[in-house]
């Protein structure tokens, strides 16, 4: 998702934003959550060319999904965003 001319502070209230309508959905017949991770990235602070903004945001996805998942990051984050959601445990 694009948010062109957003700070940070908004750009990552409006993922955990979406990460939490994503969360509140329930598919009929699906019994595991429907959870989402993601990555955000600001120009100019993280990059200035597209595909290296990208590559940041990609790696703010992964700190997310290392931090448990279900969870709003950026590249290098070690705690997860204010306000994410605690991740699910996992089956034994």
């Amino acid at each position: 998702m694009l948010a062109p001319d957003t700070p940070l502070a908004g750009g990552l209230a409006l993922a955990e934003t979406l990460r939490a309508a994503v969360e509140g959905i329930a598919v009929v017949g699906v019994e595991l959550p429907i959870t989402a991770s993601m990555g955000v990235a600001i120009c100019p602070d993280d990059a200035t060319a597209t595909d290296l903004l990208l590559r940041q945001a990609d790696r703010g996805l992964y700190a997310a999904k290392r931090l448990g998942r279900n969870r709003v990051a950026r590249h290098g984050d070690a705690d997860p965003v204010e306000g994410a959601a605690a991740p699910e445990p996992t089956p034994a």
